[in-house]
């Protein structure tokens, strides 16, 4: 098994974890909102596009930006869609 195999391990089994305590909490994660977005730099984001992360085996799609409390952050850790959404 290489590193990135053990390393999709451990984050599917932490996130199995997460929905354990969650659930003995009354808490659900719904894996359908949920998504992965893998921070790089450009020119290697693309060996890495096989990565498949599961919640409860479902598998969660890789998207190159996502949204945190009103800020969207790229793949790159940039801005760019951030300001375009603020300013069209």
């Amino acid at each position: 098994m290489n590193d990135k195999d053990k390393a999709i391990r451990l984050i599917d089994d932490a996130l199995n974890v997460l929905c354990t305590i969650a659930e003995q909490h009354f808490l659900k994660l719904n894996p359908s909102k949920c998504s992965v977005t893998i921070f790089g730099r450009r020119h290697t984001l693309h060996t890495i596009s096989d990565v498949k992360i599961t919640i409860k085996g479902q598998v969660l799609p890789i998207v190159d930006n996502t949204k945190i409390l009103g800020l969207t952050i790229d793949n790159n850790l940039g801005f760019t869609q951030h300001f375009t959404r603020l300013y069209d």
